[in-house]
């Protein structure tokens, strides 16, 4: 029996005594052959910025050099104030535009002017229209300038 136990005893010893002297085979991970990325739990966001919301479109017939529009907003009591923000020029294709949140869905009324100038006097309004009560719509608002406001000889506005 005392040489069973020497043999464990032994054997046991020699297991050690090799565990302390084999290197360890652990490598860095800069050693690792390249392993697939892990997979996302939710879909990424895409890379370009997807409006959500609406936008808003003005047009009108002839030159819009010098023209300012306008977005004005109605109140409770029936009074038109200017959506700060939504005022400028028309650009370069003929007609501006505006963006609004998802928040802004199907709100109203407002309506559009086109006035001579930044401080001009008003030329045309249009109709009260709510905005688009769904995502990623365009409301396209046409107005047409009375002929008292047009010079007839140049078609330019009268200044």
């Amino acid at each position: 029996m005392r040489r069973k136990h020497i043999a464990v005893l032994t054997l046991v010893a020699a297991i050690a005594l090799l565990a302390v002297n084999t290197p360890r085979l652990s490598a860095s991970t800069d050693d690792l052959p390249p392993r697939p990325p892990t997979v996302p739990t939710a879909t990424p966001e895409p890379s370009r910025r997807v409006p959500t919301g609406g936008s808003i479109r003005l047009t009108t017939d002839g030159l819009t050099d010098g023209l300012w529009t306008a977005v004005q907003w109605q109140d409770g009591t029936g009074d038109w104030h200017t959506v700060t923000g939504w005022q400028g020029p028309f650009g370069p294709y003929g007609f501006v535009g505006w963006w609004f949140s998802p928040r802004d869905l199907g709100t109203g009324p407002f309506r559009w002017q086109i006035l001579d100038g930044l401080e001009g006097d008003v030329l045309a309004v249009s109709d009260p229209f709510n905005l688009p009560d769904h995502r990623e719509a365009t409301l396209w608002i046409h107005l047409t300038l009375q002929a008292q406001d047009l010079d007839n000889e140049s078609g330019i506005m009268a200044r």
